[in-house]
């Protein structure tokens, strides 16, 4: 990997279709690509909506229409393209994380690219515990995996205010570090990562920073100018929590179940080397304590099924404190 890194930068794709366009993912892929003077198919679900028409007043970038459940539809939209970002979505409207769904998903993307004559480099988002390599190793295309971390972005999920004056955000996180990732940082890293033909076959980590769950809430509280906490809340608390709420919160307990593997931990960080990405991104990688603040400018209490979930939250946690003490 680090070889891979030390070489010459060289032209790859000349286009390349972003599955997953108007996403947190797709759409840092987008505008990383689109920065570098690469032509861009953005894939979505629906062309119409607010995100999308917003990626279509850039420079290089097509909108079509794409089902990862549907794989005709995907030929459809890779169609002369030589260059592909994939990443499976789930089912969103579920609120829960399967993984079936994802792979078929991934099954969908795979077979329809193999359709595609001249694709020369597919980069597909994954992460250890999910089915990519499962379903993408054997079928000869030219594909690189990069690894994620957790979205810093669903750390701005919900501030409480709790009964000592302080605020606070739940996180079903141990006190071991996290690998965090902004998105601005994975679409330049995935942008890197095309740019370098040498990296096929390989597999690449993708971070911003390591840190606890505790020191986020310190770079937190540092970035707002107020007292944050972190919430740690057992796994079972937090499974409830998701029950009735949008499918994200699943991906999180996933996350932090798997860094909070005290036996693996060491290794998955190490795949995730800062080092790596900040070369891949381009020699900078995103600030904690600016992109913290830039996140929750303007924090306010949160409303709609945010403030459900904290109210959920703190329902469940005085019911948890309850048995403890009477146990």
């Amino acid at each position: 990997m680090g070889a891979a890194c030390r070489c010459e930068h060289v032209p790859g794709p000349h286009c390349i279709a972003v599955v997953g366009a108007t996403g947190h993912q797709g759409g840092a892929v987008v505008h990383a690509l689109v920065a570098k003077g690469v032509s861009v198919v953005a894939i979505t679900r629906n062309p119409n909506s607010k995100k999308a028409q917003e990626l279509a007043t850039l420079r290089r970038v097509e909108l079509r229409k794409g089902d990862l459940n549907n794989q005709k539809s995907l030929e459809a939209a890779f169609s002369g393209c030589d260059g592909a970002f994939v990443l499976g979505t789930d089912n969103r409207t579920t609120g829960r994380w399967k993984y079936e769904n994802m792979k078929k998903q991934y099954e969908n993307c795979a077979a329809a690219l193999k359709c595609i004559d001249g694709m020369k480099h597919v980069v597909i988002s994954a992460t250890e515990f999910l089915p990519a390599q499962e379903v993408f190793n054997g079928k000869g295309l030219p594909t690189t995996y990069v690894h994620t971390g957790l979205n810093v972005v669903n750390t701005n999920f919900v501030l409480k205010l709790g009964d000592d004056g302080h605020y606070g955000f739940p996180l079903p996180a141990g006190n071991g570090p996290i690998a965090w990732t902004v998105m601005k940082d994975l679409g330049n890293v995935v942008a890197g990562v095309f740019q370098r033909p040498s990296m096929i076959g390989q597999t690449v980590g993708c971070a911003s920073f390591h840190c606890t769950a505790d020191q986020l809430a310190n770079h937190m509280s540092t970035a707002i100018g107020m007292k944050i906490k972190c919430l740690k809340l057992p796994a079972f608390i937090w499974e409830k929590v998701c029950a009735d709420v949008p499918a994200n919160f699943a991906d999180i307990a996933n996350f932090c179940q798997f860094f909070g593997n005290q036996e693996a931990q060491k290794s998955i960080l190490a795949t995730r080397d800062l080092n790596i990405c900040k070369e891949l991104a381009g020699g900078k990688l995103a600030d904690p304590v600016e992109e913290l603040r830039d996140m929750h400018r303007g924090v306010t209490q949160a409303g709609g099924c945010w403030g459900r979930l904290a109210s959920k939250v703190v329902r469940l946690c005085a019911h948890f404190r309850s048995k403890v003490s009477t146990a």
